[in-house]
């Protein structure tokens, strides 16, 4: 079965989430939060990508990304990768730390923003763990209200901006506005709302961003976005090595296509992909989370 289209857009904003490899725990301690915070930082930092939203449970985690630079594969495989290694190297265990490739899903924002930033507030409530999201460490509430301080990666003015618009029904300003849409116990389940397994938005959104051609041998309801050509992969991936990385990884190109494609020799890309899964170096940047 082909891979699921991960729609690459300049600004645009995703639901990612994985788990543990066959449900496992994920964070064995508070320190693997820590680390995997870290990681996280790192890659954003380094891909200009902004988190607006996130929760870490114990067998998965929950972020909601923006993406000024459509390169939303490379900055998710550059902490993941990281994390995956550390792990590994902690516990003293081989093999796959995830279960695969992250699941995302682009959303429609003026539609569904706010609510996907409840939703993964919500996740350790959900989970009976504690009884409101400003108890949970791993949590980006109490970095969303200043009791923790902001990290440059973190997008809490855009945030809370999004909320003083809203808010001003209500003439709240921004934080009292989350304050009061975060408390709202809204369950529903999001994800029944998914189109095309990675589209949360309007039809209208989803016909502007889904890829023209789709397998007419499954019946449309059902049908994944055909694989992306290396060709359109290259104009959101304008560094090579960035570009080696998503095609292989995550549209599933072989390195025998890839290497043909730039008119390099195969060694060249092997090299290139071994990078992302060498030791992962140690960190000095800085998560903000809780003491």
């Amino acid at each position: 079965m082909s891979r699921k289209y991960r729609a690459p857009r300049k600004g645009g904003f995703y639901h990612v989430t994985n788990r543990g490899n066959n449900k496992e725990v994920l964070y064995r301690s508070r320190g693997d939060m820590q680390f995997f915070l870290k990681y996280l930082a790192r890659a954003c930092v380094r891909s200009n990508v902004k988190v607006h939203a996130y929760c870490l449970m114990s067998n998965h985690y929950h972020l909601l990304l923006e993406t000024p630079e459509a390169n939303l594969s490379y900055a998710v495989m550059q902490f993941e990768s990281a994390f995956a290694c550390f792990i590994n190297k902690k516990y003293e265990r081989v093999g796959h730390v995830f279960q695969g490739r992250f699941d995302s899903q682009l959303i429609e924002e003026q539609i569904y923003y706010l609510t996907v930033v409840r939703y993964i507030m919500q996740n350790p409530v959900r989970a009976m763990m504690i009884g409101h999201p400003r108890w949970y460490e791993f949590c980006s509430y109490r970095m969303t209200m200043g009791f923790e301080p902001v990290a440059e990666w973190f997008a809490r003015d855009y945030l809370l901006n999004a909320f003083e618009k809203q808010g001003s029904i209500n003439g709240l300003d921004g934080k009292q506005e989350f304050v009061r849409f975060i408390n709202e116990r809204d369950y529903e389940n999001l994800w029944h709302r998914i189109k095309h397994g990675v589209f949360l938005g309007s039809d209208e959104f989803v016909r502007t961003h889904l890829p023209k051609k789709i397998p007419k041998s499954l019946p449309k309801a059902l049908a994944r976005a055909p694989q992306i050509t290396l060709r359109d992969l290259k104009k959101s991936y304008p560094d090579r090595n960035q570009f080696i990385a998503a095609a292989h990884i995550e549209a599933g190109h072989s390195q025998a296509s890839i290497a043909r494609y730039l008119g390099v020799h195969p060694s060249t890309v092997c090299v290139v992909l071994r990078k992302f899964n060498i030791q992962a170096p140690r960190l000095n940047v800085e998560y903000g989370g809780g003491r």
